[in-house]
């Protein structure tokens, strides 16, 4: 069960860093494939429990734990404020 969350986490993590790096690009070398086709390919079947999870709202709690794991002193976020400004606030 433990293991489950975990993977899930990192599959979260992976897909969305998929999806920020890529939103807006286009390349026309990407053929869109069939549901089926992408679930044989995945092999990956996930449970109920692990699907709410995927959905669930993002808490204050693990906001505030991203937040504080992030390097302060890097450089800032397209918004132009460092992740220190927020640690500090």
């Amino acid at each position: 069960m433990v293991l489950d969350l975990i993977l899930l986490r990192q599959f979260r993590g992976s897909l969305f860093n998929f999806f920020f790096v890529s939103l807006g690009v286009v390349d026309s070398n990407v053929e869109v494939l069939p549901d089926d086709l992408l679930r044989e390919i995945l092999d990956t079947e996930f449970s109920v429990e692990m699907q709410n999870h995927l959905v669930a709202p993002v808490t204050q709690k693990e906001i505030k734990g991203v937040l504080f794991f992030m390097n302060g002193n890097k450089a800032p976020g397209p918004d132009g404020f460092s992740a220190k400004l927020f640690q500090e606030t």
